[in-house]
């Protein structure tokens, strides 16, 4: 019995990976609809010109054994440039908390342009041509890093004080009923002085009151997977399992050894989804999930409860 269980499935799945698709020009054309896809793996996907997106996020760090949280609530508008071309433009805002003392200030701003060179037109077969792009980054020191206010505890710091420049590789496959996402994005930070007070990007570490620092960031490294099964593509219902870690080094490949610490962590992010009301030329999406720590090195530990809304105008036909 369970033999002849196990010869079906497998007959299923090879069935699945390898049958003949219908592609672009089938049966069938998208069979997904909207939806709010990971939280931190981007899409190879860029979006049409004309159509463009607005969402904001909430990511609230609950670190173990402190009192100390933040909320961090970036906001992201999405343009599609055409030409396969895409630009993000990313701008954070934080509320910072320690014992008795709150602080709400604006963040570090990103700009990113993607660049899809590949597009998926088999969404049936797992080895078919994925979608594919390269992204590049520029990270701006907008925030709040320098001379801080020590009655404030560091809540008033909402920024590293450094530009950063980086790229990126996305990779988007559709397997229906499920959808697959990697990216990696290397980012080099460069050299900033920094003053008493400030907390380094381990969130742990901080400089003493009464020195300053010449910084030097390490290698960064960002590198996230992800399955998205979407349950009821009417509605863009589904759930999501995702994958995500950082890694600085302690060497910087422009500026040299770091002078700031080396660190590394891993999260397990589940998360669930719904897309509603949706129009043929307006969709809005609902995302909620929470960042558990699978594994860190010299990293803040802690709890991170997400949620995201976007507001997609669609003036540039398919996604």
């Amino acid at each position: 019995m369970f033999r002849s269980v196990f010869n079906i499935v497998v007959l299923m799945v090879m069935l699945a990976v390898f049958a003949p698709g219908v592609g672009e020009c089938g049966q069938t054309g998208r069979w997904v609809g909207n939806t709010s896809g990971p939280f931190f793996t981007g899409t190879a996907d860029v979006e049409p010109f004309g159509s463009f997106y607005y969402e904001p996020y909430w990511f609230e760090t609950l670190p173990r054994n402190t009192s100390n949280t933040s909320l961090y609530m970036p906001q992201k508008l999405a343009i599609g440039l055409g030409y396969n071309s895409e630009l993000d433009l990313i701008a954070p805002f934080e509320y910072n908390t320690a014992p008795g003392v709150g602080y709400l200030g604006y963040g570090d701003t990103q700009i990113s342009l993607k660049y899809q060179f590949t597009k998926e037109r088999d969404r049936y077969r797992l080895f078919a041509l994925p979608s594919q792009a390269i992204l590049f980054n520029l990270m701006l020191p907008t925030g709040k890093y320098d001379h801080l206010e020590p009655e404030r505890k560091g809540a008033d710091q909402t920024g590293t004080g450094t530009w950063g420049e980086g790229f990126g590789y996305l990779l988007r496959k559709q397997v229906k009923p499920f959808m697959l996402y990697v990216q990696l994005t290397e980012t080099i930070l460069n050299p900033a002085r920094v003053h008493g007070g400030y907390t380094f990007n381990n969130n742990m570490t901080e400089v003493p009151f009464g020195e300053s620092l010449n910084m030097i960031d390490g290698n960064l490294l960002s590198y996230s997977a992800a399955i998205e099964h979407v349950l009821y593509p009417p509605w863009g219902f589904g759930y999501v399992l995702e994958a995500y870690g950082q890694w600085q080094s302690g060497y910087n490949p422009i500026f040299g050894h770091a002078s700031a610490p080396s660190w590394n962590f891993l999260w397990l992010v589940p998360a669930v989804e719904i897309a509603w009301p949706q129009t043929r030329n307006f969709a809005t999406t609902w995302g909620v999930g929470a960042a558990i720590p699978v594994a860190q090195h010299d990293y803040l530990q802690a709890v991170v409860p997400l949620a995201t809304v976007s507001f997609y105008f669609n003036f540039g036909g398919a996604r």
